[in-house]
């Protein structure tokens, strides 16, 4: 009977604790849901490790490229009255090393890139005349006028013949005027004489 006893007494005891543990607990965790402060979602803890870059990232950076020391330089002039296209290959100068495409432009005015890698450059561009060692006839001063082209396109006076062009055909006075566009010196001359008899 001792025993009941002091159960009864011990109770409320009991109870008061079990009470006072229970606000506690219902404090601390205030309005929070408790599964969320124990246990985050699957899906959360997916989409922070998404968010967060990892160190085994590969990075897909290229660098542009520049010219160095071994770049070649091909230089092409496309000439759009005989349609030829001149070539020329350099090795790079010094004062052009370590440029991108459009610092090296900058030293190459009227030029365009056709390709630019580290190992080769090629640069084109358009003149309207006729590539170098072509001769144009045409008329100068009433006279037949034989002109030499230059690297340019443009064309440099050689001489002024004695063949006035009122005495030519007129077709041959038409291509004159026009300019006559020939690969050599023996052309000139055939022609000129064939305009002579």
């Amino acid at each position: 009977m001792k025993s009941i006893s002091l159960l009864k007494r011990l109770a409320p005891i009991f109870v008061t604790i079990l009470v006072i543990a229970f606000a506690l607990g219902y404090y601390f965790t205030g309005d929070k849901e408790p599964d969320m402060l124990q246990r985050p979602d699957d899906l959360e803890i997916v989409e922070e490790d998404a968010e967060e870059p990892s160190d085994d990232t590969i990075m897909d950076y290229v660098s542009e490229p520049r010219t160095t020391p071994h770049t070649r330089i091909i230089l092409k002039t496309y000439y759009m009255r005989c349609g030829h296209t001149a070539v020329d290959r350099q090795d790079i100068d010094t004062s052009l090393i370590g440029l991108d495409e459009e610092g090296l432009l900058g030293h190459y005015p009227g030029w365009d890139v056709e390709r630019f890698e580290s190992e080769e450059v090629i640069l084109l561009r358009q003149l309207e005349g006729a590539c170098p060692g072509h001769y144009v006839l045409k008329v100068n001063n009433g006279y037949v006028a034989i002109y030499r082209t230059t690297e340019n396109g443009e064309e440099i006076l050689i001489e002024i013949t004695d063949i006035p062009l009122s005495i030519l055909r007129l077709r041959d006075q038409d291509r004159l005027r026009q300019g006559m566009l020939l690969d050599s010196i023996e052309e000139v001359n055939h022609y000129l004489e064939d305009l002579g008899s």
